[in-house]
């Protein structure tokens, strides 16, 4: 909780979190007649892992709290609830209600909210570890590990607050000139009330008269308040460099062309999405699928990743073309990608023949079974 008062860790979290919760999870068996995997929507997993994990959560919001506690807290765990062969529900375990036992290995739970109470075996818990550098099974947090930048973060933000409590309001010294006695000197008191109805006076305008030898010298802003300053800024790109987050990604970065946004972009969701996706979709396979290797090897839990790319109408339309031409795919699966239902020859797959050898007929216009060829057909 202290951590998330910083609004840079806040933000990376939301940023880490909404990534992975957005994406489809799908449940997928081998189709042997079309040699690809297809999504199992027959199965009651499919529906569990895809649409609602449990009574109270959707899909979105149960692999949204595990992302961010793996994040903040470097473990998150789920009960697997069985209803004979199948699973019936992925109980999101309360922050700090579950144990490890690395003797034993096994997990003691206490979750009084679920109701959950008891030693586990590691196939009832979906354990769901952020790093583990010493190749034991409990990860630890980027807040841990972090721990000595978000301090200065968080000192350097209750000393900006402390500086700048007072509104923005103008610092200023008012002096007398002292250097000859008599007629227009001001004496301390005088001095302190001229002052404070000064102070009065800059509240409601911008410009105020003064009497008498007194003169007003206000204050800019000293270096260590600037140097405050610049360490928040550069603290901000220091907890990014944490969570592996692209200060772009949070709105901390309007210096960088459209270009270097694109590439940011790329390399977060392949540098830092792609290894959170993997190591959760290893988990539900060691523990949700049967240990057989016909299973395992039939059987897969996976993101769709196609999804983390989401680029505009003209981009998405020169990558379709693109994969038509090539014979990669057919018509039909264009119209799949965009939920259109498939038409009649769809399926056939159709490759562009622009390009042929120079001796060809279709490049000399010779005739081939004595008909001749028509340059403007593409064979």
């Amino acid at each position: 909780e202290q951590a998330l008062r910083i609004a840079t860790v806040e933000a990376c979290v939301e940023r880490l979190s909404s990534t992975v919760a957005k994406l489809p999870l799908e449940f997928q068996r081998w189709n042997s007649a079309k040699g690809v995997f297809i999504d199992y929507i027959n199965s009651p997993l499919f529906y569990v892992l895809s649409r609602r994990p449990n009574r109270w959560q959707t899909a979105y919001a149960f692999w949204y709290a595990v992302v961010a506690q793996m994040k903040l807290s470097g473990n998150a765990y789920a009960y697997i609830d069985r209803a004979g062969a199948d699973i019936a529900q992925l109980i999101f375990l309360t922050p700090g209600s579950v144990t490890y036992n690395e003797v034993n290995d096994t997990y003691i739970v206490n979750d009084i909210y679920h109701r959950i109470a008891g030693t586990f075996d590691p196939s009832e818990i979906l354990h769901f570890a952020n790093i583990a550098i010493d190749g034991r099974r409990v990860g630890k947090s980027a807040i841990e590990l972090g721990e000595r930048q978000l301090s200065i973060q968080a000192t350097a933000d209750r000393e900006t607050l402390s500086r700048f409590a007072s509104g923005g309001k103008m610092k200023a010294l008012l002096t007398n000139n002292t250097s000859v006695q008599g007629f227009g000197e001001y004496d301390k008191e005088e001095m302190e009330m001229l002052a404070a109805q000064v102070e009065r006076k800059l509240a409601t305008r911008d410009i105020v008269a003064l009497t008498g030898d007194a003169h007003i010298h206000q204050l800019n802003m000293s270096s260590s308040d600037l140097q405050i300053l610049e360490s928040r800024k550069y603290g901000v790109i220091e907890i990014c460099r944490m969570f592996s987050v692209p200060p772009s990604k949070i709105y901390a970065d309007f210096n960088h062309a459209y270009n270097a946004g694109e590439t940011a972009n790329v390399e977060f969701l392949t540098d830092t999405i792609d290894p959170i996706l993997t190591s959760i979709e290893q988990e539900l396979e060691s523990k949700l699928l049967s240990s057989s290797p016909t299973v395992m090897a039939h059987h897969r839990i996976v993101f769709d990743r196609d999804k983390m790319f989401t680029v505009n109408s003209i981009t998405k339309a020169d990558y379709y073309n693109k994969m038509l031409q090539t014979g990669a795919w057919a018509v039909n699966d264009v119209r799949r990608k965009e939920n259109m239902p498939a038409i009649e020859g769809g399926d056939v797959v159709l490759i562009s023949c622009n390009v042929a050898p120079i001796t060809s007929p279709k490049i000399t216009g010779e005739e081939k079974s004595g008909q001749p060829i028509d340059k403007n057909i593409n064979e």
